[in-house]
């Protein structure tokens, strides 16, 4: 944690206020544009296979401002068409490489995405969505 403080002076008073307040630094996580939901068009009931690499800034990059973000819980998560419901279908959780693989039964169009929800540390990141189209 942070502290800062700023004086001012106090319009009634000649007298100089000091305020102080706190705040939480958090690291940016992201998805990038690794993240694919495959097969598509799939055949209702059949499996859908979604992947995508969690990443977090790293505040001493060497030509990597994002490094791998590995063991962490991740949310697979689905939007039926014509709705703005996201569900959690299962969570799994990242490899060493920060890498994710997670499958499902395919009932129904929507859009399916990866979610982390963050920690006291690193933000929460959703994926882009990826629309299957059930046949």
């Amino acid at each position: 944690m942070v502290g800062a403080w700023a004086k001012g002076e106090d319009v009634n008073t000649v007298e100089p206020a000091i305020l102080t307040s706190t705040f939480t630094l958090l690291r940016r996580a992201t998805w990038g544009t690794t993240v694919s939901a495959t097969p598509t068009p799939v055949k209702k009931g059949k499996t859908i296979t979604v992947k995508g690499t969690l990443k977090r800034v790293d505040w001493k990059p060497k030509n990597k401002p994002y490094v791998a973000f590995p063991k962490k819980a991740v949310l697979l998560q689905f939007q039926a068409a014509g709705t703005t419901t996201w569900t959690t279908v299962q969570t799994v959780k990242t490899g060493a490489t920060g890498k994710v693989s997670a499958t499902a039964k395919a009932t129904k169009s929507g859009s399916w995405r990866l979610r982390f929800a963050g920690m006291s540390t690193t933000s929460s990141s959703n994926s882009a969505a990826n629309y299957i189209k059930v046949n």
